[in-house]
């Protein structure tokens, strides 16, 4: 007897040496401990973390600290897709009644030519600067509610796809700065926040869209802290410019950063475009546009620019010959070959007009009076068409054409301030911005858009879907 007993116990010893699990009323175990019954848990004294005990008729479980009732709570509520679920009724539920939750689905369909489609919900806010990020849209910081924002993220047009950027290691809270895109990196630079007084920034981060990091930008030679600048990037010097902006006084300066190096460079001053705001400004080409706006050396609006060459680190001063009247607020875009520059406000009266300049030929060429005027709009180019977008409505300009048409189908409704208006991969893009019902009011916040296809593609779109589900109460 004694034998057999020992090799038994050998021979257990050998089986749970060679499976690494253990069976109990099974002799293939398929996990550490397969149990073919029922188990009977008692109390303890000990508190290491992940045990299960059975104390004082409530089964109980450890975490890094207490130990925590594993029962449902009283009065705890649970959602069913069945309206009798038996399994809920046997254990001390009971049915409260049906839920309508809506569901976003993912469907593909084909978008016609000149439609417009939903943009997916994202986090809402004003104030955020927009960039295109090769066939996708970047936006970054803003503010909602008082509340300053440090986050951002990569929209896909075509696709109706969001992709958070991430937090770690990104530049603190702020509005009012450069937003520039490499090809592969997002860059942050500059901005301010106001709590009662102006806080400026003179720090900034490039964000690896593919590592999804953040490497600060080397602060020896950077500009001044400022917010309100302009930016632009220059791919055939593999550049960012940063111009002008706010710290107390207006500035009438910038510079160059490096993403091969991580090197500042001022930029030139001769033949610069002088102090001003609210003026329009692109890049596009090897050029860096500033046109229009607010001089000081004026004391009011001007129709005057410059061109600066990244090649030559030189400004040329742009032709007046079929310039647009002298206005402010007016926004600026690329077409391809010519740099657009549209609406903004003459005196009090808002324009819309504009023109196209080719900055290798330093000439404007006219274009169609459009059917709004807006101070203030923002505009974006994809294929032969620019979207205007403001508080007061849109409109589509065909520059191929040089004709204007109102915005049809379900586009993005009037009223909407501060709103993103953007282009990737041939798409036109509106989303968020805020409608302000009364002064000291907090604004209605939007977290949709719109987006345009000017010609017929297919396309990828979120679709509410209604979900009823059944609301369940723990009451025994």
């Amino acid at each position: 007897m004694k034998i057999f007993i020992l090799l038994l116990v050998y021979s257990c010893t050998m089986q749970v040496a060679r499976s690494q699990n253990t069976g109990v009323g099974t002799p293939t175990p398929v996990e550490k401990l397969d149990v073919n019954g029922a188990i009977k848990i008692g109390n303890t004294a000990g508190n290491n973390e992940g045990t299960i005990r059975y104390n004082n008729g409530n089964f109980e479980g450890r975490t890094t600290n207490l130990w925590q009732n594993l029962a449902v709570p009283l009065n705890a509520m649970v959602l069913s897709e069945s309206s009798n679920d038996a399994n809920l009724l046997a254990n001390g539920f009971s049915l409260k009644g049906p839920l309508n939750v809506t569901e976003n689905t993912l469907i593909n369909t084909t978008a016609a030519a000149g439609s417009w489609h939903p943009v997916s919900e994202y986090y809402s806010r004003v104030n955020t600067v927009s960039v295109t990020a090769n066939s996708r849209i970047a936006i970054w910081g803003g503010i909602k509610n008082g509340v300053y924002l440090n986050t951002g993220a990569f929209y896909d047009p075509v696709n109706d796809l969001w992709e958070s950027i991430s937090t770690v290691g990104a530049p603190s809270p702020r509005i009012g700065h450069a937003l520039v895109w490499n090809g592969t990196e997002l860059v942050v630079w500059g901005g301010y926040t106001y709590t009662g007084s102006y806080a400026y920034f003179g720090d900034g981060a490039k964000y690896n869209s593919i590592t999804k990091t953040w490497t600060p930008l080397n602060s020896a030679g950077a500009p001044s802290a400022r917010g309100n600048v302009t930016s632009g990037y220059n791919s055939g010097t593999n550049e960012m410019i940063v111009w002008g902006g706010f710290n107390g006084p207006t500035l009438n300066e910038g510079y160059r950063y490096n993403f091969t190096t991580d090197t500042w460079t001022p930029v030139s001053l001769v033949n610069s475009p002088g102090i001003r705001i609210n003026y329009a400004h692109a890049t596009a080409n090897g050029y860096f546009l500033v046109w229009g706006g607010y001089s000081f050396a004026s004391s009011g609006q001007v129709n005057t620019g410059a061109l600066y060459n990244f090649s030559t680190d030189t400004w040329t001063p742009t032709s007046l010959a079929s310039a647009p009247a002298a206005r402010e607020n007016a926004d600026a875009v690329w077409n391809g070959t010519q740099m657009i520059v549209w609406g903004g406000a003459a005196g009090a009266v808002n324009q819309s007009g504009g023109a196209r300049l080719n900055p290798v030929t330093n000439i404007w060429s006219t274009m169609a009076t459009g059917p709004v005027a807006d101070n203030g709009a923002t505009v974006a180019y994809a294929g032969s068409f620019m979207l205007i977008y403001g508080i007061g409505g849109g409109a589509l300009y065909n520059n191929t054409a040089n004709t204007w048409s109102s915005l049809t189908g379900n586009y993005p409704a009037a009223g909407r301030n501060g709103a993103v208006v953007q282009s990737a991969n041939n798409v036109l893009v509106v989303w968020g911005g805020a409608q302000y019902s009364a002064v000291g009011d907090f604004p209605q916040y939007y977290n949709d858009g719109r987006r345009y296809f000017w010609f017929a593609r297919s396309i990828t779109s979120t679709v509410p879907d209604i979900k009823t589900y059944y609301l369940y109460k723990k009451i025994m």
